[in-house]
């Protein structure tokens, strides 16, 4: 079966979205000043996120999930996530649903990214490209976390905004997810917490620099450790060899300039670095079973 080309998920897509469901009276989100809410439950957040669809985030957004569980692929690896789960995507992300649970109950918040730039001062740790970040809230933290997104909902909705108010519970909600994380992280072994951390920043500088870095070397000195010391780590932590990892993000970015843009499978193969577009053929037929103009016509 052939695997889908990601989709770009932009504010103004998801606004236009939210028109729609609105007018159909299928979900009530909040798409207003850059900054956009909605809760929803499990077939109403399907129309949104359509399972087996892949996404490019091209905003931040954060995700509590306040009953239920639902399975999604996130930069190539697989997680379910179950109630209490607060789960952020950075600019970047690509998200793929599979599946969710009948009881899913979700509620989430998107920011445009000027309004990031301009007022809300993201802590560095959500500012990476590409980054995801997912944290289970344990004892009061889940009614704390569902009681600020409350706050943000009924606040949003009144008819004079305060947008400096609204920009710091917004600001307060990522700041109290990192300190969640953090506590949660401080349970985990050191060695342990070390290998998986390291393995996620390799995914984040892959999904950075995958179009003109193919070598596990240059993963390495960036991460300040040895090649096969990489590939050992990213092995045991994902089950999957370094190598498989970089091919995977390359392949997307192709499907994505394939379906995306017109541009001619040489050009595609000159970004991407491959020193011929019959060595990108090659790549492509491998890892997708398709040739690249066939991918592009299907």
């Amino acid at each position: 079966m052939e695997e889908k080309a990601p989709r770009r998920l932009s504010f103004g897509e998801i606004k236009e979205i939210a028109r729609e469901l609105a007018a159909a009276k299928v979900l009530t989100p909040y798409v207003r000043g850059g900054i956009g809410m909605w809760y929803g439950k499990a077939p109403d957040v399907g129309h949104i996120l359509k399972p087996g669809t892949p996404y490019i985030m091209e905003e931040p957004r954060l995700a509590f999930l306040k009953r239920g569980s639902a399975r999604v692929t996130i930069n190539m690896m697989d997680f379910e996530v179950s109630a209490g789960s607060v789960v952020f995507f950075g600019t970047g992300a690509i998200v793929q649903p599979k599946s969710f649970s009948r009881d899913l109950e979700i509620c989430g918040v998107m920011v445009a990214g000027e309004r990031i730039a301009n007022a809300l001062g993201v802590p560095s740790a959500l500012a990476g490209q590409g980054s995801y970040i997912i944290a289970e809230t344990r004892g009061e933290e889940a009614e704390i976390v569902e009681g600020i997104f409350s706050t943000l909902w009924r606040l949003i909705h009144q008819r004079e905004q305060a947008d400096d108010t609204i920009n710091g519970i917004v600001s307060s909600l990522l700041r109290y997810f990192l300190h969640i994380r953090s506590l949660r992280e401080s349970t985990l072994e050191q060695s342990q917490q070390t290998d998986r951390l390291r393995f996620e920043r390799f995914l984040r500088l892959v999904n950075a620099h995958c179009q003109q870095q193919r070598r596990l070397s240059f993963y390495a000195d960036k991460l300040c450790i040895t090649p096969r010391y990489l590939g050992v780590t990213v092995r045991s932590v994902s089950g999957v060899t370094a190598k498989e990892w970089i091919d995977r993000a390359v392949s997307t970015s192709a499907k994505v300039m394939l379906r995306h843009t017109s541009k001619q499978v040489a050009e595609i193969a000159y970004e991407l670095s491959f020193p011929s577009a019959s060595f990108f053929c090659r790549f492509f037929k491998r890892m997708t079973g398709q040739t690249p103009q066939a991918y592009r016509e299907g």
